[in-house]
């Protein structure tokens, strides 16, 4: 009997440690994992360095009062219940696979029903590039009032592959957010590989002798696009779909939808790309050659296109799954319609066949954008702060799924090309 009145004495006290610990101050809190509890390396990689400034959503926060922190992080903490003021929170995070020690320091300077802390946090870059498949991490939340514990959460997350890209956001307040330009942080132009040995033997295959961007006129361009189909063709890419799991009706908010990308490395290891891929592929080596191109979505699929002139004023496009397509002599045949004040005629019957395949995927590619229309635009009717319900959800999501941008664009706010391994 004394043991047991002892016992139920321990746990009488542990209870009253556990609840003055999460109520000093009569303060609630609790962890926050912004991507649905999971961490995308790509979009903490691609957005690191970010330089322009983003109006948080409305739907977090009725103004900056009720959020301090990175306005971009993806781990914090809601507090609840600040019914006192004059005191300091301090907020740390830790996780050490992934992250040295965080930490962010505030002052509650005034009560509040909700408050946001999201520390800047110091992430250990390449374990996180090098994070090949999804695994479980365990985060630490540990919060500080006036210097004393306030009380220690664990949270066990996902941590995603490097290659998963995010594209379609829904958050836990139920506001949709277009991540699409996600895709461009996939466009490698910096890749060591590019300088080093594809546009070596991009010259040394003679389709074109120098890489000059736009200096050459319009002609010059296309050559230099269909330089590099040439130089893909020639490593026998061919067309491999991966899928990517399916949007459940029923899952409830947060969500994200992101699709598995194969970096440039991936692609040109394995000759094997599907649309989305063999899009940022070449996005990449003809971005490095001074020639800027153009990431296209319409539904269930991708393509590329790319600027003809400097001014920015004309554009062609390229439908790169045709890369792995093998064309009959009467689909090549079709080819010669083309104008011969854009495109040049080749001697060589081999490459005269692959240079005809690559008219035929610009006219494809042509179609394709034709087809989708003024939906390019659809995109802009969707406000930040949209309210998701189960009734416009998908609809607002189809939204999304027509996309037209250009990789520069988001290369100048500073958007990081994902590294190869």
């Amino acid at each position: 009997m004394k043991k047991t009145s002892s016992l139920i004495i321990l746990l009488f006290f542990s209870f009253f440690s556990y609840l003055s610990s999460q109520e000093t101050f009569g303060l609630l809190w609790e962890p926050v994992v912004v991507m649905d509890n999971q961490l995308f390396p790509s979009y903490i990689w691609a957005n690191s360095t970010r330089n322009y400034i983003q109006k948080r959503q409305q739907s977090l926060a009725e103004s900056e009062r009720l959020f301090r922190g990175d306005p971009e992080g993806q781990l914090g903490i809601t507090f609840t219940n600040l019914n006192q003021t004059g005191y300091r929170i301090k907020v740390v995070i830790e996780c050490n696979d992934i992250m040295n020690t965080s930490s962010y320091e505030t002052y509650a300077d005034e009560k509040l029903t909700t408050f946001e802390v999201f520390p800047e946090i110091d992430y250990k870059w390449e374990n996180l590039r090098n994070n090949l498949q999804p695994r479980p991490v365990t985060l630490k939340f540990n919060v500080f009032v006036d210097g004393k514990p306030s009380g220690t959460q664990t949270k066990t997350v996902t941590l995603q592959s490097v290659n998963e890209c995010p594209f379609t956001f829904i958050d836990r307040n139920d506001a949709i957010k277009d991540l699409s330009f996600m895709f461009a942080a996939y466009v490698n132009e910096t890749h060591p590989r590019i300088a080093n040995e594809i546009l070596p033997e991009i010259i040394d295959q003679g389709m074109i002798g120098s890489i000059v961007g736009y200096q050459g006129g319009m002609k010059s361009v296309y050559d230099q696009v269909f330089a590099v189909w040439h130089y893909l063709k020639s490593k026998k890419i061919v067309y491999s779909s991966l899928s990517s799991p399916a949007l459940r009706p029923n899952q409830s908010h947060p969500l994200v939808i992101s699709q598995y990308v194969r970096t440039l490395d991936d692609a040109l290891n394995t000759s094997q790309v599907n649309c989305v891929d063999g899009t940022v592929a070449m996005a990449s080596i003809i971005y490095r050659m001074g020639i800027h191109p153009i990431i296209v979505f319409v539904p269930g699929h991708c393509f590329l296109g790319f600027v003809t002139d400097p001014e920015k004023s004309e554009a062609a496009f390229l439908e790169t799954t045709l890369l792995g397509h093998h064309f009959t002599d009467e689909e090549l045949e079709t080819a010669s319609s083309f104008p011969e004040t854009v495109f040049n005629k080749l001697s060589d019957l081999k490459s005269q066949d692959t240079y005809r395949s690559f008219l035929l995927a610009v006219k494809q590619g042509q179609i394709n954008y034709l087809e989708a229309g003024d939906n390019f635009n659809s995109f802009n009717l969707i406000d930040e702060i949209t309210i998701v319900t189960d009734e416009n959800r998908q609809a607002l999501i189809d939204k999304l799924l027509y996309r037209l941008f250009l990789v520069n664009q988001y290369r100048q706010e500073g958007l990081l090309p994902i590294a190869g391994n």
